[in-house]
């Protein structure tokens, strides 16, 4: 190497003593191909989406299994109020009926809504307390 990326190359013709100067190829500005950075940036690109696939792949998971615990959560939360709402129709129930014990059949006999526990559950009245069989409280 000379000098200013110059190499000096001895002529492969046979003859000898014929030297030459001879430059590497360069590529030209705007001249077709990939550079370095354009393939590092292409893989790169290539593994962070892979990457994210992978992850996009463990959230579905992960959300039908947060999906299905926050149904159940629901489904409790809708029983509580239920049984909530029977205690309040029981409350108004006693004002006019101070000497029977309630009961939800007393209570749809005198015209209240008697709402269902929403996983199938039966409701069961002690004292002034709603209970729901299936949630046990």
């Amino acid at each position: 190497m000379i000098g200013n990326g110059v190499t000096r190359v001895t002529s492969q013709l046979g003859k000898t003593g014929q030297n030459r100067l001879v430059r590497p190829p360069v590529a030209r500005p705007g001249a077709p191909g990939f550079s370095l950075i354009s393939v590092v940036l292409t893989l790169l690109l290539a593994g962070m989406f892979y990457v994210g696939y992978i992850r996009l792949d463990d959230a579905a998971d992960q959300s039908v299994d947060t999906i299905a615990e926050a149904q159940a959560v629901g489904q409790t939360v809708a029983c509580r109020m239920n049984r909530r709402t029977i205690e309040q129709s029981i409350f108004s129930w006693t004002i006019g009926h101070p000497d029977q014990r309630p009961s939800i059949e007393a209570l749809r006999r005198s015209g209240f809504h008697v709402p269902q526990c929403p996983e199938g559950g039966s409701y069961e009245v002690v004292e002034t307390k709603v209970i729901c069989r299936l949630h046990a409280k």
